[in-house]
């Protein structure tokens, strides 16, 4: 209970208000949190309803905004339970046999209430689910009072930080204007816990806490000073039973890496530090790496560069097709072949943007001597003719201030296209929010192309080939096109960046798609129960920015990944390189 009655308005005084009918210490919220609702005891059963009676009568919110929607979710969360355990649960009999010397409160208490007959199974599930939001927006509600200093036992700041990263930047010694806080305040579901983590992990440097604990999402975290008052702070977490201690530098790179996502929650956004094997982990001001798990831009790890500290997301192969994966796929006639790579780029502070004249110029040099230029001549010369591909022209596709294209074709006699080397570039806008970059090389007719070859030459790639033009167009789409627009040692990442790798067999969008096997050589992948394949393709998750030779391991892993999902079980990696 509050000692003093608190003024009726005010962040502070609203905070005293519900914790006041919901301690999170009360015995009654723990028993309510593992409540199985076939019985229900009375009082628990009356003070849940006098919370949200308590509740839905306060006519007044916070001023903070984050604090009030919060607080409005949890009062809708408690009053929604409330109402169902009144409609779902019924009254079974007192559990004294003193009940008539009670007094009217104690009778209420003494009652148990337990689910219908009608649908119990139903009926408790519904309660469950109730009760888990009932105390997920609680306990949101309670980490963000704690955030802004406004729980018990906490001494409000003269501007009260809002987001955790500002806890963190700000919280660096004890709080000596109120009583000091304690190892666990604020969750005593993880209290012991983190009690146990502290004691275990004080030889490290940990000294006394600075903050009451809070919950982010399923992690519980807690504020403390270097022991003996010297040195950089701590902070520990507490996730899925493992006690993880965090050196304040290196907390406060962690919220700063997290900071494009834009929405407040740095945390939410890159995730929380973890390492092998499970035994509690120290992570010093010395560290220059260490592995992040739980954001929602997926597994990654924090990297200490030579300028400061960068998010990078953990490699990982898959199928799921980007939102630009068919970017530049729509001009007919449609190429017989095309092979290409997609680079997604969610780059922090991507607005403002754009590709000026100097570098389109710089592009346009550098292209007919780049080694794209060369994988599109590879292919001729592999055959025995010279056709190099050095004529880059604008187009075909959009050219503006957020957008770039460039091609070279090789031509037949008559000037019909053959084959076809392209790089674009867009910025985002209206219909994406990353920048994206693309390289691919076509076959736009094979048949013409044989005629510009030496007699009797095969026009189908061999698998080699196609390695060596998605290396080559990997290579283009995430170095040589990012450059038109920004330096390398600028780019922050605002989410994971992707490399999708594709093969597709076209032709005119009137007549049916031919297999990839009759335009390239894929008797060395071995046998297939698959019919006739016209596309394949496999995303890549992780910095596109790479030295040639870990691109080139990881293009093998992602072909062989690719080709074993489309049907083709017997391939291994000794058939790329």
């Amino acid at each position: 209970m509050i000692a003093s009655a608190p003024e009726p308005w005010g962040d502070k005084a609203k905070a005293a208000r519900i914790l006041e009918v919901l301690p999170p210490y009360a015995d009654w919220l723990k028993t309510l949190r593992t409540q199985q609702f076939f019985v229900v005891s009375g009082r628990v059963n009356r003070l849940i309803h006098e919370a949200a009676d308590a509740l839905r009568n306060d006519p007044l919110g916070f001023i903070d905004l984050e604090l009030k929607q919060a607080a409005a979710a949890f009062s809708q969360a408690a009053v929604q339970l409330s109402e169902e355990m009144i409609n779902l649960l019924f009254a079974d009999r007192a559990e004294t046999e003193a009940y008539e010397r009670l007094s009217v409160q104690e009778k209420e208490d003494a009652w148990r209430f337990v689910v219908g007959e009608h649908q119990p199974g139903e009926d408790e599930r519904r309660l469950h689910t109730l009760r888990n939001d009932f105390f997920e927006t609680y306990d949101i509600l309670v980490c963000l009072l704690n955030e802004r200093l406004l729980a018990p036992g906490q001494a409000a700041a003269p501007t009260a930080p809002d987001t955790s990263a500002a806890v963190a930047e700000s919280v660096a010694v004890p709080d000596t204007v109120g009583p000091q806080p304690r190892v666990g305040q604020g969750l005593p579901l993880h209290e012991h816990d983190l009690l146990g983590a502290h004691y275990q992990l004080r030889s490290a440097g940990l000294g006394q806490p600075t903050t009451g604990a809070y919950l982010h999402r399923v992690t519980a975290v807690q504020h403390f000073a270097a022991r003996e008052g010297s040195g950089p702070g701590w902070v520990l977490t507490l996730r899925k039973g493992r006690a993880i201690a965090v050196s304040e530098p290196l907390w406060r790179a962690l919220l700063t890496a997290g900071h494009p996502a834009g929405n407040g929650d740095p945390l939410a956004a890159v995730g929380y530090p973890t390492a092998a094997g499970t035994d509690s982990v120290v992570l010093g001001s010395d560290v220059e790496r260490f592995a992040l798990e739980g954001g929602d831009w997926g597994p990654g790890c924090l990297v200490r560069t030579d300028r400061d500290w960068r998010w990078e997301p953990q490699e990982d192969v898959g199928f799921n097709q980007t939102p630009s994966a068919r970017n530049w796929m729509a001009l007919q006639p449609a190429p017989q072949l095309r092979v290409r790579a997609v680079v997604t780029l969610p780059w922090d502070q991507a607005g403002g943007l754009e590709i000026t004249p100097a570098r389109r110029r710089e592009l346009a040099q550098a292209l007919p001597i780049s080694r794209f230029a060369g994988a599109v001549t590879m292919l001729s010369l592999r055959r025995g003719a010279d056709l190099p591909a050095s004529d880059w022209q604008l187009g075909p596709h959009r050219n503006a201030s957020d957008s770039l294209s460039y091609s070279a074709t090789i031509t037949a006699e008559g000037g019909r296209p053959v084959l076809a080397g392209a790089v674009m570039v867009a910025l985002p806008g209206a219909l994406q929010s990353h920048t994206v970059t693309c390289a691919e090389i076509t076959i736009q007719d094979a048949a013409a192309w044989a005629a510009v070859l030496p007699s009797g030459s095969s026009t189908k790639l061999t698998l080699e080939e196609v390695e060596a033009v998605l290396l080559a167009a990997w290579e283009t789409a995430a170095d040589l096109l990012p450059a038109v627009v920004r330096d390398e040692t600028t780019i922050r990442w605002a989410g994971a960046p992707t490399v999708e790798l594709r093969l597709s067999a076209e032709g005119p969008h009137d007549q049916p798609r031919a297999g990839l096997g009759t335009l390239i050589d894929v008797r060395a992948l071995g046998r297939t129960d698959r019919s006739s394949l016209s596309e394949m393709a496999v995303t890549i998750k992780g910095s596109p920015m790479l030295e040639t030779t870990e691109r080139h391991g990881r293009l093998r892993r992602a072909l062989v990944h690719m080709v074993q999902r489309f049907g083709y079980v017997e391939a291994d990696g000794h058939l790329f390189g």
